[in-house]
């Protein structure tokens, strides 16, 4: 029996899109007009945050599907 989940889709986009914002913000902050001291901190939190969440919840859904 395969459980199905429908907010895969939606929670997969928001935790990738957190992800994308961090490496967004890193990139103005490099080649951009905004100060690298309290943006590039938050860029760096954003893009882990966001990597780390979706490599769980990848590992989760994962798990998931191979448990039938």
């Amino acid at each position: 029996m395969r459980i199905r989940h429908p907010g895969w889709t939606v929670s997969f986009g928001v935790t990738l899109s957190v992800a994308v914002l961090g490496i967004v913000c890193l990139l103005v902050v490099r080649f951009g007009p905004l100060d690298a001291v309290p943006w590039a901190y938050i860029g760096l939190a954003l893009a882990g945050a966001g990597a780390v969440a979706s490599l769980l919840h990848l590992a989760k859904h994962a798990h998931d599907v191979t448990e039938e």
